[in-house]
């Protein structure tokens, strides 16, 4: 059984399926997702409604063509469900989808913005030259500065009467006058500093002089009763919320040319948890100024994802969660190069000029009254990130394994009240907020931590592993495992096989850096004989039938290639091939042969002549139905000797064809001296042998069973 969908999640256009399986875990690496393309010119149209006979596994991708034809005519997008009974399939369920309902990502600006007169604010000065110095949420626009992009004016409130008024909820008229001023604008953005330490309390957007009031009076003591230290130190520096289409956040390490880039609508929170798209950036130099010399010489690749929600105010300046409207949803999140060559070449500056790895962060699509910039650079960090620690979520998840998806505070406060025994089954965790409250929480985060460290579960995280998240999720200890692995070791491959002539140039025209070279002579003929080896494999792998097509003209593609590098005529392999036929018959009637037998000369039985033509033990069988063919594995001991010390040989023999991971086991025993006594050793020895494509793993484990040692008395 399983789904067959076009859905906006799925695909970007309706003529593009997915088939999936609700499988076993046993059968999970080979029922994986089959992708169907359903085009007009191949497919042919639409005919009917008709009975949707299908005999094979293999075949269900074939004949659920035709409910995806019907669909793609009719410009519908439907998440069809189905169950196969092995001579049909029948479609159960199908499910319309309707248009996505959302917002463009430009919808959240404003459409015009005003300058305040800085001359009317008395208590919150405009920050100078030392403030950048001082204060670590200022310093890193200084090097902005020095690096040619002007930042947004920013306020800062140190005076500590001023402070305690506001704490108490007895500002004066002057300040509160101070306060309106700012928000005259737009919203006014509150962050503190002052002290050393991550995730101090900052606000959202306030647009009213009572939320700013209101946070300083009620929320502001209440979240600094996790902070130790702060008594008569706080600095709040203060700027107007910058509106920009969408966000960044990019990392570089010194001497190293390629720069990673993540993005997504809004602002930079909604990297945290939500599918984003991500770039890779080849400053084709590892000499930063060479690179920054030639910056036409640069290489970009990327990978667009599914983009369902992202972060950004409302209309009182709240940051909550939208959801994306076509086609932003498929959008590419940065479509000038320009703006990917800049942010590669500022973050390896910085990376260069500080000495380490850093995560910068972006704004990008600024509104033109608030920056002469229409990307802006607004905060970095040295990043923590272990590129040899990443983990890539399983593409086929354990169906017996139990797992959650966290949507709101009170959906985790439910798991955090779970009895013990229903914890500890939970394995597998991911979390897509539906409420802001759940976007920007340490406090959920070191709860999520905790419970998947004592539960053995893993996070599942779609956000970007240059977030916030991930690196508080890995400093913790916590299992994170990462939806896409774009830009990981996961996608650095060696491969050193024989490929098709126009591979290398495909690859490159994406991005990539490929190393490849040309072989001849026997050399090639060696190679071509191993890819057909490698290409039936792959046929046998298949599990649909238009996997099965594309396997089966690779097969021919090499046979081709062989044929003209040996000068044997195609025309020659078919004659060869119809006479053998002829002679030998085809393998149209699916006969399997099981074994054969002599009639034995010394045997008391009679065999008939017919028993003795037989092939089979029962006699011929046309039609088996389902039978099992495994493969025959055949072990085998011995106890050689060499030069006076006995040896022990296991050896072990099976199909290269073989589909399956097989276990043998086999007991033997070994001798070992113990001063002037011999003892024997029980071992049994398990043999696991897998298939994937033309590589075979074999491992033996060895297990030694308890010896009960005599003793001298």
């Amino acid at each position: 059984m399983g789904h067959l969908s076009n859905e906006r999640r799925v695909a970007k256009v309706k003529r593009d399926w997915l088939l999936e399986f609700e499988v076993t875990a046993s059968d999970a690496e080979n029922r994986s997702p089959v992708p169907i393309g359903i085009r007009n010119w191949r497919e042919g149209d639409f005919v009917g409604p008709a009975v949707l006979a299908c005999g094979t596994a293999i075949g269900i991708d074939g004949v659920l063509r035709e409910p995806a034809k019907w669909a793609t005519d009719q410009k519908l997008r439907i998440h069809y469900e189905w169950i196969w009974d092995g001579s049909r399939v029948w479609i159960v369920q199908a499910d319309f989808c309707g248009p996505v309902v959302g917002i463009p990502p430009e919808s959240v600006l404003p459409k015009k913005i005003q300058n305040i007169e800085i001359a009317k604010l008395k208590y919150f000065r405009l920050a100078t030259g030392p403030d950048f110095q001082n204060y670590r949420k200022l310093a890193n626009t200084q090097l902005y500065s020095e690096l040619g992009y002007t930042p947004p004016p920013f306020y800062i409130l140190d005076d500590r009467s001023v402070i305690d008024s506001l704490m108490a909820g007895t500002p004066s008229a002057a300040v509160v006058n101070d306060i309106e001023t700012l928000i005259s604008q737009r919203t006014l953005v509150i962050r503190t500093d002052g002290i050393t330490k991550q995730m101090l309390p900052r606000t959202d957007g306030l647009s009213s002089s009572e939320a700013v009031l209101g946070w300083f009076k009620d929320e502001l003591p209440e979240k600094l009763k996790t902070v130790e230290g702060w008594q008569g130190k706080l600095v709040f520096i203060c700027h107007h919320f910058l509106p920009a289409v969408a966000s960044a956040w990019s990392r570089a390490e010194p001497d190293k040319r390629v720069v990673r880039v993540e993005a997504l609508w809004g602002i930079p929170e909604g990297m945290y948890w939500y599918s984003h798209d991500a770039y890779e950036v080849d400053t084709a130099e590892v000499d930063l100024g060479k690179a920054i010399a030639n910056t036409d010489k640069f290489k970009f690749a990327e990978r667009l994802r599914y983009k369902e929600w992202f972060v950004a105010p409302d209309d009182k300046g709240v940051w909550v969660n939208h959801k994306a409207s076509e086609p932003y949803d498929w959008k590419s999140t940065i479509t000038n190069n320009e703006w990917l060559s800049d942010i590669a070449v500022l973050t390896r500056q910085i990376a260069s000029q500080l000495g380490h790895s850093v995560n910068v962060m972006w704004f990008l699509g600024v509104h033109k009254d608030t920056s002469q910039h229409q990307i802006l650079p607004w905060f970095h960090e040295k990043s923590e990130l272990n590129t040899n620690t990443l983990r890539v979520a399983p593409r086929f998840k354990d169906p017996n394994s139990k797992g959650i998806e966290i949507h709101t505070l009170s959906e985790w406060t439910k798991v955090i009240h779970l009895p013990e025994n229903e914890k500890s089954a939970i394995k597998r965790i991911s979390v897509s907020p539906r409420e802001p409250n759940l976007i920007r929480n340490d406090g959920f985060l070191k709860e999520l931590a905790t419970f998947a460290i004592k539960n053995g579960a893993a996070v599942e995280l779609m956000g970007g592993i240059l977030s916030h998240v991930f690196y508080i999720l890995q400093r913790e200890g916590c299992i994170v495992e990462i939806v896409d692995p774009f830009g990981t070791n996961e996608e650095s491959l060696v491969f050193k096989k024989l490929v098709r002539d126009k591979v290398p140039e495909s690859i490159e025209q994406k991005g990539e850096v490929v190393t490849h070279l040309k072989i001849s002579g026997d050399q090639l003929i060696k190679a071509l004989k191993s890819k057909l080896l490698e290409e039936a494999l792959e046929v046998m792998d298949t599990q649909s039938t238009s996997d099965t097509q594309e396997e089966l003209a690779d097969v021919l593609e090499v046979i081709h290639a062989i044929s003209k590098h040996l000068n044997i005529s195609m025309k020659s392999i078919e004659e060869t091939r119809k006479q053998k036929k002829l002679k030998r018959g085809g393998f149209d009637q699916g006969i399997v042969l099981v074994k054969t037998s002599v009639p034995p000369s010394l045997s008391t039985e009679s065999f008939t002549q017919e028993q003795i033509l037989s092939l089979f033990a029962d006699g011929v069988v046309f039609e088996a139905g389902s039978v099992v063919l495994e493969p025959d594995i055949k072990l085998h001991q011995d106890e050689p000797e060499s030069q006076g010390i006995k040896q022990r040989l296991l050896e072990i023999e099976f199909p290269v064809s073989q589909d399956m991971q097989i276990k043998r086991s086999t007991e033997f025993k070994i001798q070992a001296r113990l001063e002037k006594e011999v003892v024997e050793i029980p071992l049994q020895g398990e043999w696991v042998i897998n298939r994937k494509k033309s590589d075979l793993k074999v491992r033996l484990l060895i297990t030694p069973a308890p010896v009960q040692i005599k003793l001298p008395f």
